[in-house]
């Protein structure tokens, strides 16, 4: 058995690339070319077909929560990113100043385990 080969869902495996999607990944699995080749596919859902398809496909998947993986994507990228753009236009004169906040009271529906 040649390990370098190696399709499988096991701990043993090697993992060479990864494709990461936040928030539900199933419409990435089924339509984007790098996921074809991902020996580990992280998402936060997928449907019960789309993990299927991922298992036929020999592709390892993490699923890490839905809204979990979109948070840190707009507490750490979005927010800051839009802050920036908005006091950008705002000091040019071309809007009045906006405050955007990013609410705590949003959490993860149910226990995660």
């Amino acid at each position: 058995n040649n390990n370098n080969n190696c399709c499988c869902h096991s701990i043993d495996c090697p993992i060479k690339t990864v494709a990461v999607c936040a928030g539900s990944g199933g419409s990435l699995l089924c339509q984007t070319p790098a996921s074809f080749a991902a020996d580990l596919f992280i998402t936060g859902e997928l449907s019960h077909h789309d993990r299927l398809e991922a298992v036929s496909r020999g592709i390892s998947i993490i699923l890490a929560g839905h809204s979990v993986t979109e948070r840190g994507f707009f507490r750490e990228r979005f927010i800051p990113d839009f802050r920036h753009l908005l006091s950008t236009v705002h000091n040019a004169g071309e809007i009045p100043h906006l405050e955007l906040l990013l609410s705590d009271a949003d959490h993860e529906p149910g226990f995660v385990v």
